[in-house]
């Protein structure tokens, strides 16, 4: 996306570009804009774009890594033949023992029909390796997951059976699956990686039975100041939302909530900027053939050894506000917000 002069999700005029370079890929350096309506911050690059390689950058990511130690526990639970068993670990490993929490409210639901004994119909656009449909899998709902990465797909295939997913667009999928519609659809961080987020909301809206349901988690941009960007650098991440930004989508026919469930993870590399006010002297670079590069598990570690005791005070604090913010029903200082989207009309 080059110079905006219009917001990317509520096309207000309202904007403000913020001079503050924040990182670079290979020859593209990127900015961002502020909307003051709907109060996103989305990313932008001046230079012609280049291709990316999100295999690359992902492998590298210092997250990545929890994935797929959760996903070879899930593996071992799916394979268990003992079915009930299976279920009760897999449901209490994804909701209480790891610390990857976004995924609460959807398997929530699921667990509840399973209990009823009622089939869902469950789409999850951008399943990745596939593991949060395992338990859905197993649970006897008709589970659909859908991701743009090839070697993803094949994994979570081989793991978790072949009519399961498919390495497809959001875009094509109705060459698939024709009219077919889900009573949950489901897509965890996977909206501030787009660069046409709305569209994105409008595609999936298509998907969606009457009464049916939408989850998204995605960054929390309630508390960070409009000229910062706390979040992973662009090409990652293009947008950073707010409880308000969400709140827009009324006008497109949805009821909009916000679950306030528990989220006390803490990331060492944020609660440096929040505490120490740190600021690279460099550009943080998303190439990993660059010298600059800020996803490093190697760099994240270092810095994790540096502030241990930081990092036990952000955690006990976080902690203490989610409780606060909890009791009285209202935002948590959390890092995912958690969506859930209604239709409130007939329309598609």
């Amino acid at each position: 996306m080059n110079n905006p002069n219009k917001c990317k999700w509520c096309k207000s005029n309202n904007i403000s570009i913020i001079n503050q370079a924040i990182s670079k890929y290979k020859k593209n350096i990127y900015n961002f804009y502020y909307c003051h309506d709907c109060e996103i911050k989305f990313a932008f690059t001046k230079a012609k774009k280049n291709k990316i390689d999100y295999q690359k950058i992902q492998i590298n990511h210092f997250g990545y890594i929890n994935h797929n130690a959760d996903n070879k526990w899930i593996k071992s639970m799916f394979d268990c033949k003992d079915q009930n068993f299976s279920i009760k670990q897999m449901y209490d490993f994804l909701s209480t023992k790891t610390m990857d929490q976004r995924y609460i409210g959807a398997i929530d639901i699921s667990q509840n029909a399973f209990i009823k004994k009622k089939k869902l119909e469950i789409l999850e656009v951008g399943c990745n390796l596939g593991y949060v449909g395992a338990l859905f899998i197993r649970q006897n709902h008709n589970y659909l997951g859908i991701d743009i990465q090839k070697k993803a797909i094949n994994s979570a295939k081989k793991n978790y059976g072949n009519k399961n997913y498919i390495n497809i667009k959001l875009e094509n999928l109705h060459q698939k699956i024709k009219k077919k519609k889900f009573d949950l659809i489901c897509s965890f961080e996977v909206i501030e990686h787009l660069e046409d987020p709305l569209n994105f909301i409008l595609e999936i809206k298509k998907y969606l039975k009457k009464d049916g349901q939408i989850l998204l988690t995605t960054p929390n941009g309630n508390f960070i100041p409009k000229d910062k960007w706390f979040s992973d650098r662009p090409p990652i991440h293009f947008s950073l939302f707010k409880e308000k930004t969400f709140k827009y989508l009324e006008k497109n026919n949805f009821k909009v909530k916000f679950l306030n469930n528990f989220r006390l993870s803490s990331n060492i590399f944020y609660s440096r900027k929040l505490f120490l006010n740190f600021n690279p002297k460099t550009i943080p670079s998303t190439d990993p053939e660059n010298k600059n590069f800020i996803y490093s598990y190697k760099l994240e570690k270092r810095y994790y050894r540096k502030n241990f005791n930081l990092q036990r005070l952000v955690i006990l604090i976080k902690t203490s506000l989610s409780f606060i913010s909890s009791f009285f029903n209202i935002s948590p200082f959390a890092t995912e917000l958690v969506i859930s989207l209604k239709k409130t009309s007939n329309k598609s």
